[in-house]
């Protein structure tokens, strides 16, 4: 609401060449649009039948982190960071490393239910229908 009630005051201080954008402009806005938007998020939609919302959440923490490794290996940045970051970047990697264990251990334990289940399930007689009193043959 501020940035619409300022916007005539700043275009008068500082007016713009062209308020829309040039074709080619527009062409890479409707391009990184769709594909990065909307593609993304039906990816993500995806991404969700096979893995936890809480994984996929804690990629998305993780990105600024990513971020910074990728400036270090690319443009030499590591001297400017101290020992806290390091430490960071530990408890980081421990809380991703701990979420891992944890998600497999869950999945050893279902799948070692199931076949506990699908033993038992051989074991048990299985229900036999009995039709009600009053059933067709009978009515015959």
């Amino acid at each position: 609401a501020c940035a619409l009630v300022l916007m005539p005051w700043y275009l008068s201080i500082t007016p713009p060449e062209s308020f829309l954008p040039t074709p080619i402009n527009f062409l890479y806005l409707l391009i990184f649009a769709s594909f990065c938007t909307i593609g993304m998020y039906i990816l993500q939609i995806q991404s969700l039948e096979k893995i936890s919302a809480f994984t996929v959440n804690l990629t998305y923490n993780l990105e600024p982190i990513y971020s910074i490794i990728l400036a270090m290996i690319l443009f030499g940045e590591a001297k400017d960071l101290g020992l806290s970051f390091y430490i960071g970047l530990a408890f980081i990697a421990l809380s991703v490393g701990l979420q891992t264990w944890s998600v497999m251990r869950i999945q050893k334990r279902v799948a070692a239910l199931d076949k506990l289940t699908a033993e038992d399930s051989d074991k048990k007689p299985h229900p036999v229908f009995i039709e009600p009193i009053g059933s067709r043959k009978e009515r015959e």
